[in-house]
């Protein structure tokens, strides 16, 4: 198990991408700005592009210095894929 983190700019970037063999079970999406901010999350293939067939979170407002946390159980959210 590794952690990956990440300061993510307002505009799509890939922040993780599996090496086939990885999976995330755990997400944990923090703003620490003043300001709300709106989140939305991808889950893609390699060597796919961020589209609305693979759209996880659209729009998640997440309000100033709040945290919001995506875990996914028992079940893996990402196997074989990159991470947008």
């Amino acid at each position: 198990m590794s952690i990956t983190t990440a300061s993510i700019p307002n505009v799509a970037t890939t922040v993780y991408t599996s090496s086939g063999n990885t999976a995330i079970t755990f997400m944990s999406l923090t703003n620490y700005d003043a300001s709300p901010v709106d989140v939305s999350l991808w889950v893609v293939p390699s060597g796919d592009s961020n589209d609305n067939t693979n759209l996880v979170l659209k729009d998640l407002s997440i309000t100033a210095d709040d945290t919001y946390q995506f875990y996914s159980g028992e079940e893996l959210v990402c196997v074989v894929c990159g991470y947008r």
